[in-house]
This record gives C-alpha cells, sequence and structure tokens, in this order.
C-alpha cells in the first residue's frame, strides 16, 4: 500500500540561507532579465569562483562506490561449540572459535576465561557445499536474460537459507551472480559458475524445436532458430574451431569451471541415454583452453560407461550423475582424478507430483533406467577411492527438495562418508581445500549451528526447521533463532 503525507506548514524545515544577500539577489534576477541590453553587468556569476565555495558538500555524507555492501565482519567468539570436523569423523568437545574479517581467526580449547563469554551450546559445522546446482534454470529460457538473473534471486536466498554457503552452478550462472552474492547485494551462497554449459547440435544441451532447421550460432534467425545458443543455460558448438572460441568466451566472462554433455539425458527428448557426444578432438580442444587459461576443470553430464570413459579421454576431470558406473569405470576414474557428482535424490522426486507434470512421458521412461543404477554407482565409487561430492540438480521449483538428498544418500552410504561428501570434497573440486568445508585457521567463517550431529544422523540436515539454528556467511549471521543474536543480512525466503 502506497502511503502518502504532507506536514505542516509549521513543521516544515527552513530552505538553506542564499549565498547572495539579499540585494544581491535582487541584482542577480534583474541581471537575468535584462541580461541582452546590460553589457557591463556586476553579476559575481560573470567573475570566476568556486562552485564549491556556493555550496559546499555537506561533510557527514557518507559517499561509497558500492552503497549496497553491509560494512565490515563483526568479530565473534564463539565458545562451549561441539566443532564437528568432516575431514577426520569426530567432534571436537568444548571448543572456541575466533571470527574475524570473515574468516577463521583460531580454534582452541574453551577455558574458563572463555566461558565469559558465551555464545551458543550445540554442534558447529562448516558449511555445506552444493557441488551441482541450475539456479538460473528456472528462467533460462526468459528473454532478455536479464530477467533469468534477476529471477534466480529468490533461487540464491532460498539456497543460503537452506544451510549450503556455497554452490557450484553447472549451467546458466554468471560472473553477475558471483558478485552479486559476494557482496551481499543478494544474500546468497558463494557461486562458483561456468557460464553457459556447452553441447554439440543434438546433444543434451541442445533444445531446439525438433522441427526447426539448425541450431546453434550458425542457425538461420528466420527459420532455424538458435535453440540453446540463444538461451541463458547453454550453447551449441560443432567442430574444433567452435569449441575453442565458446570455451575462452565462457572464461574471459570469469568461469571457473566449464561444462560440456558427453552423453544423452532425461531432460533432452530426441537423444538416446547412451549416446556419445563431441569428438575426442572437440573434447580435447575444450579441456586444453580451460586448462591454459587457468579454470580448475571441464566437468561432463554424463550417465554412461562409454560416455565416462570417452570424457576421460577428451581431458575431462569431472562427471556429473554417472548412474551406470561400474567398479572398473569407477578404478579408472580414481586413477585419473576424475571427481563424480551424483543427483540421486532428482531421480525419487521427479516421479512424484506436482514434479511429474513437469516431465515428458520419454524423460519419465529414461529417468526409470538410470535412476536405480545410481545407488549401485556411488558406492562403486566410494569403493574405488573416487573424490564423489554432493549435488541436487536444484533450480527454483525444486529448491523446497534439495537437502532431501542428503537423506538419499543416508540410506546408502554411512553418514561421516556423506558428510565428507558435502564438505570437504567439493572443497577439492573447486580448488578451495583448506579454505571451504571445514573450520580450520584461515578458512572462510561459514557456520551451520545445528542441534543434532550430522556425522550421527546425516539425515538430520534435512530437517531444516527443526534443527538448523543459525547459518553464517563469510562471519556474517544470515538466519538466526539463537536468542539475542540478529540477522545481518536476512537469506529468509517463502
Amino acid at each position: 500500500m502506497t502511503r502518502s503525507f504532507q506536514l505542516p506548514i509549521a513543521h516544515m524545515a527552513a530552505p538553506p540561507p542564499s549565498p547572495f544577500t539579499a540585494v544581491e539577489s535582487r541584482q542577480f534576477q534583474t541581471h537575468s532579465s535584462e541580461a541582452a541590453t546590460s553589457p557591463t553587468s556586476t553579476d559575481p556569476i560573470d567573475a570566476d569562483f568556486d562552485i564549491t565555495t556556493l555550496y559546499p558538500p555537506n561533510p557527514s555524507y557518507q559517499i561509497s562506490e558500492r552503497p549496497w555492501l553491509p560494512g565490515p565482519q563483526k568479530p565473534y567468539v564463539i565458545i562451549n561449540a561441539q566443532l564437528v570436523d568432516p575431514r577426520h569423523s569426530v567432534v571436537h568437545k568444548d571448543v572456541t572459535l575466533h571470527l574475524a574479517e570473515g574468516k577463521v581467526v583460531s580454534v582452541q580449547p574453551t577455558t574458563a576465561r572463555d566461558k565469559t563469554l558465551d555464545f551458543y551450546h550445540g554442534d558447529v559445522l562448516a558449511e555445506k557445499i552444493d557441488a551441482k546446482g541450475y539456479f538460473t534454470l528456472h528462467g533460462a529460457f526468459t528473454f532478455p536474460h536479464e530477467s533469468a538473473i534477476f529471477q534466480s534471486a529468490g533461487t540464491l536466498r532460498g539456497l543460503l537459507s537452506n544451510g549450503f554457503t556455497t554452490v557450484r552452478d553447472t549451467g546458466g550462472a554468471t560472473i553477475a551472480h558471483a558478485k552479486a552474492t559476494a557482496e551481499f547485494l543478494i544474500p546468497g551462497p558463494r557461486v562458483f559458475q561456468g557460464g553457459r554449459m556447452l553441447s554439440q547440435t543434438g546433444g543434451h544441451g541442445d533444445g531446439t524445436e525438433v522441427w526447426s532447421e539448425g541450431s546453434g550460432p550458425s542457425a538461420s534467425s528466420c527459420c532455424g532458430g538458435s535453440g540453446i545458443g540463444a538461451s541463458a543455460l547453454g550453447r551449441v558448438v560443432d567442430g574444433v574451431a567452435e569449441c575453442i572460441k565458446a570455451t575462452r568466451d565462457n572464461m574471459r566472462k570469469g568461469a571457473n569451471h566449464i561444462k560440456v554433455c558427453t552423453s544423452g539425458g532425461i531432460a533432452s527428448e530426441t537423444d538416446p541415454i547412451d549416446s556419445i557426444q563431441f569428438t575426442i578432438e572437440e573434447l580435447k580442444a575444450i579441456t586444453t583452453i580451460c586448462m591454459n587459461m587457468k579454470g580448475t576443470l571441464v566437468t561432463a553430464h554424463c550417465y554412461t560407461i562409454a560416455g565416462i570413459k570417452h570424457a576421460i579421454a577428451g581431458g575431462v576431470r569431472g562427471i556429473e550423475h554417472g548412474n551406470m558406473l561400474d567398479p572398473e569405470t569407477a578404478q579408472l576414474m580414481a586413477s585419473n582424478n576424475v571427481f563424480l557428482t551424483p543427483t540421486l535424490a532428482l531421480h525419487t522426486f521427479v516421479t512424484m507430483p506436482p514434479y511429474d507434470k513437469f516431465e515428458t512421458p520419454e524423460g519419465l521412461r529414461k529417468n526409470a533406467i538410470v535412476g536405480n543404477a545410481g545407488v549401485k554407482a556411488i558406492r562403486y565409487a566410494e569403493d574405488a577411492g573416487v573424490c564423489v561430492c554432493f549435488g541436487t540438480d536444484t533450480t527454483g521449483p525444486t529448491l523446497v527438495m534439495q537437502t532431501f538428498e542428503f537423506v538419499v544418500r543416508s540410506k546408502i552410504l554411512p553418514s561421516p562418508v556423506v558428510l565428507r561428501q558435502a564438505t570437504i570434497n567439493g572443497a577439492k573440486q573447486v580448488g578451495m581445500e583448506g579454505l571451504l568445508g571445514e573450520l580450520i585457521p584461515g578458512a572462510f567463517a561459514d557456520l551451520l549451528f545445528l542441534k543434532n550431529n550430522p556425522l550421527v544422523d546425516v539425515a538430520s540436515l534435512d530437517r531444516i526447521d527443526e534443527n538448523l539454528c543459525l547459518i553464517m556467511k563469510d562471519g556474517r549471521v544470515v538466519k538466526s533463532t539463537v536468542e539475542g543474536v540478529k540477522v545481518e543480512r536476512s537469506c529468509a525466503w517463502n
């Protein structure tokens, strides 16, 4: 509701005094009307003067180039914390953490003197990392693409509110998202983005209508359309030259990694799951450019054994999904230091209302093929020593199901293993080991305050309302139910 009001005349502030005297003011007004006939004017405006002496700026103005920045972080001392250590799968009892300037300064046993500064009793965990999300997907085909960025703001807030202070986006996020969350313009997780993912014509990422003539940048804008090449989610590239140019362009735009598609997918209707996408030469061109331009890695959407082997031969160092993985291929991944990021929960709830309405009959058929296989794949990968990460494929509509991945994995693997996947392993994948995923001196002050120990029951991380008491990102409180602790930048969402 818009409200308007007018102050009583007696209460209105007086205008600032004129820099001229009353006589000077009248002279100025006279001169204005007689300027054409009065060549001998004595108007002070005609003389050299410094405008700052006429209207000096108010020295109390706090001028900032980026006025949305929240200001310096407050220092915090957290005592008697039961510190969850996901690297060693232990809880360190009665710990005092000193936080300053967004970092962990020290981690020490709580002393008698510390107890005068009591802040919180309970389990404290470093942040969770969602290593596979699509928070721009909800608006990916919206034009102009700026609309997708605006729409993703709500998803970013929700990701942080769910306890994920870091996210790796694998299709559509930009450096604008990373900067907006880093500066708290949008209260959201730390963003590692790869720009638009790369797909061959007819591949998993080619969303061109099947009756269109062609796709990608060379297609006719009149009749051929441009398919995913015109979307915010990805781009179609064919041949070594186009692959090189697109990779360089993504890296120029600040990409941390590059995403490609090397097998068919569920959401793409006309490419079979077991199709092989991109040639080895194309993949090598992409991985070489990414390495030369200092990206962390190239990761591939892929379900099948043949697709995984094909990707590894092309220099790819990350596999998204990998549901059809077998023990032999898992050993190949481990020996080549290739990451695996399964997304198991998605295959469960995509068959349930209302999400089943979003999928085509062909998509549901494909989901049935790969869904159950993923349960075996994640075990094969862990047994082989593959660095397995935590991913969800979260989009705006599926945000409420993001933490359900903990429930699904808890039925397959021990809680400490799942927790390590969501913390230490995710930090390795984005090249931030020692800075993210654990609370050690020098790490970012990203903390979750919990009632339940996730090393005992990692599925408790899905019970957000009853278990998650407080979230800190970069040393700032963004969500709190702890009495007396105020939120600095709220990430609350509906």
